[in-house]
């Protein structure tokens, strides 16, 4: 059984996707900068926050309301929240970045198979995620280069990445 499975908030999660896809700016202090931008790859903690306009990934994980006092967080659920997952640039750009890293790093497909597994969810994949990653890679239907940014995207984007055992 789970035991106190916890979502991660925007801002840990926002930072564990781009440490994963090797681009995460640690750099420490500066100005604040836009979190929409495609190009901000600085922690999340150097996110500008405006109070008419927040930041779709802030605004849609549950961020509380920047007009007024909080003391904790709400939970929610919503089809926006994964529609952000498939379909935000943020999203794509690290997906396209993990699989470039992975695909750099290592020659045989088995090998760059496991080191995304390892990357993103710090397991080995299992037979059945072997077998399926196999048959999607031998797909006439689907370039090799895209077949590598959907599994990582899909790693990405699942609830085993955005939840913390």
């Amino acid at each position: 059984p789970i035991l106190n499975r916890r979502r991660l908030e925007s801002e840990a999660w926002r930072d564990a996707v781009l440490r994963v896809a090797g681009v995460l700016d640690d750099t420490m202090t500066g100005p604040s900068s836009n979190l929409d931008d495609a190009k901000n790859t600085r922690r999340t903690i150097y996110g500008r926050v405006s109070r008419q306009n927040v930041a779709d990934v802030l605004r849609l994980f549950d961020f509380p309301d920047a007009k007024q006092h909080a003391e904790e967080r709400l939970v929610t659920t919503t089809p926006l929240q994964q529609l952000y997952l498939l379909n935000s640039t943020f999203m794509q750009q690290c997906s396209t970045t993990l699989s470039t890293l992975v695909k750099k790093m290592y020659r045989d497909d088995e090998d760059r198979f496991q080191a995304l597994f390892r990357r993103t969810l710090q397991r080995d994949p299992t037979a059945a995620e072997r077998h399926s990653a196999l048959r999607l890679l031998a797909s006439k239907s689907v370039k090799q280069d895209e077949a590598w940014k959907l599994m990582a995207h899909g790693l990405l984007a699942s609830n085993e990445f955005l939840y913390v055992d």
